[in-house]
């Protein structure tokens, strides 16, 4: 099978990518200090809002999930089923 080309435009971001990755190893490596933190000027109020919990119904919310798994839990127990007629068959 022949080797496939890459269009050129792939080829531009893979070599932009690869001179990226080179000059991110060349650059020397910078030393973190550390962060002075100053007093605030005012009192932080605390939030005295608490998060709100709420219910979701996923029934209503998804509901082509429910049908997705009715079908695939028909199609489960019907391969169970046949599984262990065969079974019994080639016993």
């Amino acid at each position: 099978m022949a080797k496939k080309k890459r269009s050129k435009k792939a080829r531009r971001k893979r070599s932009k990518a690869k001179a990226v990755s080179m000059a991110r190893a060349k650059a020397p490596a910078v030393q973190a200090q550390p962060a002075v933190q100053e007093a605030p000027s005012r009192p932080v109020a605390k939030s005295t809002r608490k998060a709100q919990a709420y219910m979701v119904d996923f029934r209503k919310e998804y509901p082509y999930i429910y049908s997705d798994l009715e079908r695939v839990g028909i199609i489960t127990a019907i391969m169970l089923v046949f599984m262990f007629v065969l079974s019994l068959i080639l016993k």
